[in-house]
């Protein structure tokens, strides 16, 4: 599929630039002026970026939260949700392991992305901060000093209604230049929003590429989606095609960066059948593992091929005893450009990681249903994601009582066994550390406690690809309530890199 041309920069200067921050953000988004270490002349053709130094330990972090996902679009119903996002900072021992030294004091704030906003929440330990969003607005979350490595967010929201029903649970993440999300679906009653958030205090252009089963699909309402500057843009996807059954989302901005979500919604007729957030997925590959697909009813797994040639794709479970091929239906072909579905609907009752392999590289994610037939439901989307390189986790706003939030978790290790030291923190901030031996091609499972504010999983020994996702439910059967939200990474170090003028 062919993007729009954009002007080409010529400056070498701006180039040089560039990279500067790209280098930045491969460890979140950092602030740059903290990062980097300048000494150039922009405006000069002859300008050069040297050698990037010795990774060093970030002193400034921000990931960004979509707020209020049901509202911002003009003539179309705002709906308030009790939206909360809870932030934490990787525990001491982790950070003190990987970096080589104790983290010194710092702060960590909960807070609109808008410029000097002041945050709404903070607090200068490692317990959880639970902070509330906008009725209009994406959600910012700032470290600073000794808690700005390592720093994690999850926004959530529970609705039991009528009208609305769905747990919602998505991790916060850094602002990037491309994304993929696996997301939607055809049915009569069914809207996304793609909610996109620019913390950056420049404009940034978006351009939303979308794919289904009969290729790819061309529309101007996805071109030059303009983002202002600390500032979020929310799109309905039906302006792009309201009938696609299996829609894959691809966004790339020109300008800058930006974080990207889709809300997906269903009312089947008066009748509220759930609600999710589902967020960007491991970037194209021939080898995917999603972590975490909970499956109790109808599941499918979603699988795009952006490239231009037809991709062979074979899929299979992975449980606590090793890989399973699917029972029926577990290779296809899937043509270029589109988008093929597998059904995991026939599997008993339990959660699995599910492994994607291809002869070309294809993006992928699973859809996991709970509902009766005709009576009120949920549905939780949960994607592919990368290995975890040193330290990952998830933060929650602690619940207890009457519908109160259980959680679990899954490690995945494909390829080889890998270790796993895992750190579960309760609501008085108590953390209890655990080790986890996760075999090769297998899952392990850590019960969560009720009232789990944190967790984290440090890889320590072994060459498998680990990976991890928490799964969230409230109630059983049919009419439970389901998210399920992979662990985020935690980038600790950022690259200290100079820009120097030739001579």
């Amino acid at each position: 599929m062919k993007r729009p041309t954009r002007p080409t920069v010529k400056r070498v200067g701006l180039a040089a630039l560039r990279a500067v921050v790209v280098a930045g953000a491969a460890g979140g988004v950092v602030q740059a002026a903290q990062a980097t270490s300048w000494s150039a002349d922009l405006s000069s053709a002859t300008t050069r970026a040297s050698a990037a130094g010795a990774p060093t330990a970030l002193t400034s972090s921000t990931v960004i939260c979509p707020g209020a996902e049901l509202s911002g679009i003009s003539g179309v119903k705002d709906v308030a949700v009790p939206a909360k996002v809870a932030a934490a900072a990787a525990p001491a021992d982790a950070v003190q392991a990987l970096l080589g030294r104790a983290p010194g004091a710092g702060t960590l704030g909960v807070g609109s992305v808008t410029a000097g906003a002041r945050p709404s929440a903070s607090g200068t330990n490692r317990a959880v901060v639970v902070g509330g969003v906008p009725a209009s607005g994406a959600v910012g979350v700032s470290g600073a000093g000794g808690l700005a490595p390592g720093v994690v967010a999850t926004q959530e929201w529970r609705v039991d209604s009528k009208d609305l029903r769905g747990l919602v649970s998505v991790p916060c993440g850094s602002a990037v230049d491309n994304a993929w999300i696996v997301a939607g679906g055809g049915d009569p009653g069914r809207q996304e929003r793609l909610v996109l958030v620019n913390p950056g205090a420049n404009v940034v252009t978006a351009d939303i590429a979308m794919y289904g089963a009969a290729g790819a699909i061309v529309s101007p309402n996805g071109n030059d989606v303009v983002v202002p500057a600390h500032g979020r843009a929310t799109v309905l996807l039906d302006a792009i095609s309201s009938a696609e059954k299996t829609p894959v989302v691809h966004v790339t901005t020109a300008g800058g960066l930006v974080y990207a979500a889709v809300n997906d919604t269903w009312t089947d007729g008066s009748v509220a059948a759930g609600s999710d957030d589902a967020s960007p997925v491991a970037a194209p590959a021939t080898t995917l593992v999603i972590p975490a697909v909970a499956v109790n009813g109808p599941t499918k797994v979603r699988v795009a091929v952006p490239g231009n040639h037809d991709a062979v794709v074979q899929l299979r479970t992975i449980g606590p005893g090793g890989g399973s091929p699917l029972p029926k239906g577990g290779v296809a072909t899937v043509k270029a450009h589109s988008v093929g579905e597998f059904d995991l609907g026939g599997l008993p009752a339990g959660t699995y990681a599910v492994q994607v392999t291809a002869d070309e590289p294809v993006v992928a994610g699973a859809l996991a249903i709970r509902r009766a037939s005709g009576a009120p439901g949920d549905f939780a989307w949960s994607g592919a994601s990368a290995p975890i390189s040193a330290v990952a986790g998830a933060a929650f706003v602690p619940s207890s009582g009457a519908g109160a939030v259980a959680r679990a978790l899954t490690l995945v290790s494909s390829g080889d066994p890998a270790s796993a030291e895992v750190t579960v923190v309760d609501a008085s901030g108590t953390p209890t550390v655990r080790n986890v031996e996760v075999p090769a091609d297998s899952t392990a499972a850590v019960a969560l406690p009720a009232g789990t504010s944190q967790v984290w999983v440090r890889r320590t020994a072994g060459e498998g690809a680990l990976r991890g996702a928490v799964v969230s439910t409230s109630g059983a059967g049919a009419a439970q309530l389901l998210a399920t939200a992979n662990l985020a990474p935690a980038p600790l170090t950022t690259l200290t890199t100079r820009v120097l003028a030739l001579p």
